[in-house]
């Protein structure tokens, strides 16, 4: 798995990754088969953009994980976290939101099964926001949250309908009937 950490972070105060393509790792112990944001302290972000964090696999955590701090944020633009398997009992999601604010703009975050979340937010201080450009599968329902008192605004986000071409094959076009087409926005004014 990758690892975002203060080290990388530097003095910005937003790191920008663009066009990264994360498939089919594999660990086979601990967490994070995809990538890990993990940073100290401080206003700073993280922004993904055109990225897919796909068909990896580990016993916790298999996709993405955001640990930064509560005042910290990652935002997914044009990016897709899907299929990603955990073969352990905890942290089973291909989304997992320590603290901080996540934010979705034309982005996918599916399941991996119908026994599992699309996302899980851990604590109090864990954001996500999302719009009708981006898509959760399972919407409220897909989303574990383990402490009430986290904030989830969904606003009109899609809950079904991504069809990909080939998951499977590691083709994660849409479809020409998927409910996505058309729905892009060119930015969103999501804040907390």
């Amino acid at each position: 798995a990758l690892t975002i950490d203060q080290l990388k972070m530097g003095n910005d105060p937003v790191l920008i990754w663009k066009n990264v393509k994360i498939h089919e790792n594999i660990s086979t112990s601990g967490y994070n088969g995809g990538l890990m944001i993990s940073y100290g302290n401080g206003n700073k972000g993280v922004r993904l953009i055109n990225c897919e964090i796909v068909n990896n696999h580990s016993p916790n955590r298999p996709g993405l994980s955001f640990q930064g701090p509560s005042t910290g944020f990652l935002e997914l633009v044009n990016s897709v976290i899907d299929g990603n398997i955990s073969s352990g009992n905890n942290s089973t999601s291909n989304l997992y939101i320590e603290n901080g604010t996540v934010r979705l703009l034309n982005s996918v975050i599916g399941k991996n099964s119908s026994n599992d979340y699309s996302i899980e937010i851990v604590n109090q201080d864990a954001v996500i926001l999302a719009d009708a450009s981006s898509l959760i599968e399972g919407g409220l329902a897909g989303i574990n949250k383990l402490n009430p008192a986290s904030t989830i605004a969904l606003g009109s986000a899609m809950t079904t309908g991504a069809y990909f071409v080939d998951p499977a094959g590691g083709d994660y076009h849409l479809k020409p009937y998927s409910s996505l087409i058309g729905a892009g926005l060119l930015t969103n004014s999501l804040s907390t």
